[in-house]
C-alpha cells in the first residue's frame, strides 16, 4: 500500500489517497483520518487504480486525480462517486495534481490530449475559459 498525497478536509479531517497493490489487483483508495489521527474511514474506488492527488472542496467533497481511468473523479466525504460529474474530454489525460484555485475553479496537471499541462475547470467537470 502507497500513500501518494494528503489533503485537509473543511471539517479537520485529514485525507489520504493512493493505492493497494495485491497479488493480481490495484485499487485506488480514499483513507479519512479524525483531526486526532485516528481512522475514519477507508474506501476503495471503483475504476481507479490510484489516487496521485486530491483537492477538497469547501462543500467538502473532494477531486480526485489519477494517471489511470477517467483522469478526475468526485467523491462525497465518505468516498462515495458522484455519478454527475462528467469531466471535459480535455480533462481526460493522465493527471498527477489538482488544486483549488481561482473563484471556485480548480486547476489540473498532467498530460492532456491537446498538448497543455495546465487546464483550468469548475467541479462539475467542465473546462473554464481562464
Amino acid at each position: 500500500t502507497y500513500a501518494f498525497c494528503l489533503e485537509h478536509g473543511p471539517e479537520g479531517d485529514i485525507y489520504v489517497g493512493g493505492i493497494s497493490q495485491g497479488e493480481m489487483t490495484m485499487e485506488g483508495y480514499l483513507a479519512r483520518l479524525q483531526p486526532d489521527g485516528g481512522l475514519s474511514s477507508v474506501q476503495f474506488l471503483t475504476n481507479v487504480t490510484e489516487v496521485r492527488d486530491l483537492a477538497a472542496l469547501p462543500d467538502g467533497r473532494l477531486v480526485l486525480a489519477s494517471v489511470t481511468g477517467q483522469g478526475l473523479q468526485l467523491v462525497s466525504p465518505k468516498g462515495e462517486p458522484d455519478h454527475s460529474f462528467q469531466p471535459a474530454p480535455e480533462l481526460a489525460g493522465r493527471i498527477r495534481d489538482v488544486v483549488t484555485w481561482n473563484n471556485g475553479q480548480l486547476l489540473a496537471a498532467g498530460s492532456f490530449p491537446d498538448g497543455r499541462a495546465l487546464v483550468p475547470f469548475y467541479a462539475d467537470g467542465s473546462v473554464a475559459d481562464t
